[in-house]
């Protein structure tokens, strides 16, 4: 990695952080070839628990980088589509992984950045945070998947309203509409977002994943088809050392 993107593992935690305040961590190309490179090495970790996402400055993230647009807008290879090409292969990567996602988040999030956090499983927001999707205004339609993931957790009325009024979303009205976890004081943000680390990758191996698999299934599955998965991941986990020894000592400290 350069310098757009921070990326680190460590103690089963992928850490992606923006790492561009003075550009408002806007996107442009170099920092989705960056992203997807920090995407690659998440899927290459064996023993990963948590993909933590997080931005240093005053701004997750601007969204993209519009005077890039602008200024390769006559490129022979064009930009935009090179640039949706990097973000859209590093979300898929991300998102089939099967590892929660914790996304901790601090002023505005716009366009891309926006999508970023539907995407995630936990998001602990600043109280000063807002979302906006912006889209619309320069003439665009969304990215990043925003359209997949805004609809599955608001519906097709709410989200056509957000993408189409790009009214920005407070952090409580946010955590209303069930696009943010917590909402916390911003002097709170950074131990808010270490303890959620540590109890998401402190889970036993795996079975969070399979959560998140289940849950994805469970979009288009029939009910007979979401009992066979359960059932099946269920009784696979059922055989493994680490929970059979969770149980027995569920059951031990129960009788105390």
């Amino acid at each position: 990695m350069s310098n757009r993107i921070d990326f680190s593992i460590k103690d089963g935690i992928a850490k992606i952080v923006f790492n561009a305040p003075e550009r408002r961590n806007a996107i442009d190309l170099t920092f989705l070839q960056e992203w997807l490179e920090a995407a690659k090495a998440c899927a290459a970790e064996p023993t990963l628990q948590l993909i933590q996402i997080e931005a240093r400055g005053d701004m997750f993230s601007v969204g993209g980088d519009i005077a890039a647009f602008v200024t390769n807008a006559d490129d022979p290879d064009p930009y935009i589509p090179r640039c949706i090409k990097l973000f859209h292969d590093g979300i898929e990567i991300l998102q089939q992984l099967n590892t929660p996602i914790l996304l901790a988040l601090q002023g505005a999030a716009g366009g891309g950045a926006f999508s970023l956090v539907c995407g995630a499983d936990i998001v602990i927001a600043s109280r000063n945070a807002k979302l906006a999707s912006g889209y619309t205004k320069i003439g665009l339609t969304p990215d990043g998947g925003l359209t997949y993931f805004l609809m599955n957790l608001v519906g097709q009325r709410r989200t056509f309203e957000i993408i189409a009024l790009n009214r920005p979303i407070s952090a409580d009205e946010a955590k209303t509409l069930g696009l943010i976890t917590e909402v916390v004081d911003p002097s709170e943000l950074d131990q808010a977002v270490a303890a959620a680390a540590k109890e998401l990758a402190g889970a036993p191996p795996g079975v969070l994943g399979d959560v998140k698999r289940l849950l994805v299934n469970a979009q288009h599955a029939t009910l007979r088809e979401q009992l066979d998965m359960e059932g099946e991941i269920m009784g696979r986990r059922a055989t493994y050392d680490d929970s059979r020894a969770r149980q027995r000592a569920f059951l031990e400290k129960s009788k105390k």
